[in-house]
């Protein structure tokens, strides 16, 4: 392997989408759908919203993620139906099995006790309880056991036949006819019949026709009506797959092209089957032993020998990859286009992740680029939204990586991703310290519109962040503190302790004014806090001594710059007096001189105004922006605004409230400055405008 991961983290601190929620553990996936699983240890499972809220009441043993806006659940062990997203049954809860087909989304075989099986698709059960076994590999195709019957059926259509073929991205479905020749069927993809008229022609208008004297089949110029491949064959498809035709006699099957070439020929070989792909020619070899298979190219030539008793085309795997079992029972995917095996594993979002057999560790390959991720990783989960979360050797905790392998965040004690997670909807399942679920994380690359509004919390999530808030106080990190008080603020306004505590925080970091408003907040959920009472008498007197200190410097400044000027005025008349030899002229100009500086202070006026106005649309934008977000908001007089809807995360909220702080600190100091001057500007109710925390 050729890769040094690097090391340099992006970030160690979380953005929690939503703390202090339990999380299921059916997979590893969480939100889908707007919805994902919880566990009640006591009552059982169920399912919440993005804001945290109960949708679905624990009360199941098992949950699986919704996926088109269903999910497995089971009332018991042996009684499980499928669900939507309001909680109402789809299927109802009778059945002793429901397996999902990972590969095909809305797909369920469910079974009952006695061993019946039946087929749920679409929001409904397609196929009754009634088949030994149903088979889902070829879906919409579905291959059905009964008693002595089989057969697969097009769930879409509703046509039966012996069986099908899945021929590089067309169905050809065949049943025998009484005289044991076939009639054939050809299908797309997704289900839908295919025209046999449309597609009957090569791209150089060759066609298939039958001798009617000895019913066998050649190929023909339709414009022209000259033969191109006389009529040798017994069967012959309809249609062109790929430009490529395919015939058979007895045991010498024959593929030709548009042209109506060979391109290759497989004589006397009664046993093989051949099935196109999209560059490739799969053959399977029947013996009396086993069956093997082996891959050829349009032309005859050999890419893999006839030893593999199992092989298919990955469809789900962009490009051309072929998953390979050999008789030793070795799992391995081929790339026909690079030439190159590689250790079998899953593929999602791009990369594969494969298990080295040598030393038991993990691995990703991008499969457009062929660039690989190794660097021993000892677990590692599937990639999703560009991430995946691993644990490296020697690592305690697991860390999330980019697909150039760099680590974007790093987990810790306090934020734990889960093991394999997924992400999903913006968020991944993460930890903490005690290995106990406490909810969602961000995409730290973003979450791509997906907004987790958490509007309550559970009281030990609560008292965790009370802890966590006082150990970052304890060390001075008043920042980090107040962000924990500030999301218990958020989701039960009313403990007054919480807004104490960020009113200290605010105090410690100097914004008095914004401290002196969390105390009063406090003090209004509990009028007899003694803390709130005495900082908030605290934070008063340094604010005064703040407005004390700046009135200081304020005039130093002025007295700095009068000083100045009238030196710079004085040496100014004696110039001029020197000129005009007329000392009086001098005291002249001195008040001519005053006259025009008092003219200049009164130009400023306008400049002071300019100003405050500026500052004053920008408090004003974001007070609005927050208030019709949702929050309740007062002015100074107690008028009330906005609403309680509370649609901001918590990183948004606080960076639109410091910029409305910012600027109502300027229009603050531009107003004092002002009336120094002697000039007085009106206070704007921008000024006084408050949010609520």
């Amino acid at each position: 392997m050729c890769l040094a991961v690097a090391m340099s983290a992006y970030s160690s601190t979380p953005d929690w989408a939503l703390y202090g929620v339990e999380v299921g553990s059916h997979s590893n996936v969480g939100f889908r759908d707007g919805l994902a699983v919880f566990r009640d240890y006591k009552t059982g499972y169920g399912a919440i919203n993005t804001a945290g809220e109960v949708v679905i009441e624990p009360q199941f043993v098992y949950f699986d993620d919704f996926d088109m806006g269903m999910s497995k659940v089971g009332v018991s062990y042996d009684a499980y139906g499928i669900m939507n997203t309001r909680g109402q049954w789809l299927l109802k809860p009778e059945y002793t099995s429901i397996k999902k087909d990972n590969e095909h989304r809305g797909v369920y075989v469910v079974s009952k006790s006695t061993g019946e099986q039946g087929l749920f698709y679409n929001g409904r059960l397609v196929l009754p309880t009634e088949f030994s076994s149903i088979d889902t590999y070829q879906f919409p195709f579905v291959e059905c056991r009964k008693d002595k019957e089989n057969f697969d059926l097009n769930v879409i259509t509703g046509d039966r036949w012996d069986y099908v073929l899945d021929e590089g991205g067309i169905y050809v479905a065949m049943s025998s006819k009484e005289d044991y020749k076939y009639r054939y069927g050809y299908y797309t993809s997704d289900g839908k019949r295919i025209d046999v008229a449309q597609n009957r022609l090569s791209s150089k208008g060759l066609a298939r026709f039958m001798d009617e004297e000895s019913q066998l089949y050649g190929l023909i110029n339709a414009q022209s009506g000259d033969t191109v491949v006389p009529a040798q064959y017994s069967e012959m498809l309809e249609i062109w797959i790929n430009d490529i035709m395919w015939a058979r006699n007895s045991g010498n099957v024959t593929l030709y092209d548009a042209e109506g070439k060979i391109l290759s020929k497989v004589s006397n070989r009664p046993d093989i089957q051949l099935l196109l792909d999209k560059k490739c020619i799969r053959t399977i070899v029947h013996s009396n032993s086993a069956t093997y298979n082996g891959l050829y190219d349009y032309k005859g030539n050999v890419i893999l020998p006839e030893k593999y008793i199992n092989m298919y085309m990955r469809n789900d795997i962009p490009g051309d990859w072929y998953y390979l079992v050999e008789a030793t029972g070795k799992e391995s995917l081929y790339n026909v286009t690079t030439k190159k095996f590689y250790d079998y594993g899953s593929y999602s979002d791009g990369m594969l992740l494969v298990r080295n057999d040598t030393d038991s560790e993990y691995y990703y390959i991008n499969i457009h680029t062929g660039y690989i991720i190794d660097k021993d990783i000892k677990y590692a989960g599937e990639f999703s939204e560009g991430l995946a979360c691993v644990q490296f050797e020697g690592r305690d905790f697991r860390d999330i990586i980019d697909k150039s392998g760099k680590v974007v965040f790093y987990g810790s004690k306090s934020c734990n991703p889960e093991s394999f997670a997924q992400f999903s909807e913006g968020v991944i399942k993460a930890k903490d310290e005690n290995n106990y679920e406490y909810g969602y994380i961000y995409n730290p690359l973003g979450h791509k519109g997906y907004v987790y509004n958490q509007k309550n919390a559970t009281d030990g999530a609560i008292r965790r962040w009370n802890d966590l808030g006082n150990e970052e106080f304890k060390k001075g990190n008043y920042a980090e503190a107040k962000e924990y008080f500030y999301r218990i603020m958020m989701c039960n306004p009313q403990l007054d302790y919480a807004v104490s505590n960020y009113a200290a925080c605010l105090h410690n970091m100097g914004y008095y004014e914004e401290a002196i408003e969390a105390y009063s907040m406090a003090l209004d959920i509990n009028p007899n806090s003694a803390f709130a009472k005495k900082w908030m008498a605290v934070a008063q007197e340094r604010l005064a001594e703040q407005y004390a200190a700046e009135q200081e410097v304020y005039e130093e400044e002025q007295n700095e710059r009068t000083s100045t000027f009238l030196d710079a005025l004085g040496s100014f008349c004696s110039m001029l007096g020197q000129v005009s030899g007329a000392s009086n002229n001098s005291y002249s100009s001195y008040n001519s001189f005053s006259s025009s500086y008092a003219s200049a202070g009164s130009a400023s006026s306008g400049n002071y105004q300019s100003q405050y106005d500026r500052w004053e649309r920008r408090a004003k934008s974001n007070y609005e922006t927050l208030t019709n977000l949702g929050y309740r908001a007062s002015d100074s007089k107690g008028n009330k605004r906005g609403s309680t809807g509370q649609s901001l995360n918590t990183g948004n909220y606080v960076l639109q409230k410091k910029a409305l702080r910012e600027a109502q600190r300027e229009m603050r100091n531009i107003r004092q400055k002002a009336r120094r001057a002697g000039i007085t500007i009106v206070q704007s109710k921008w000024e006084t405008a408050t949010v609520g925390y």
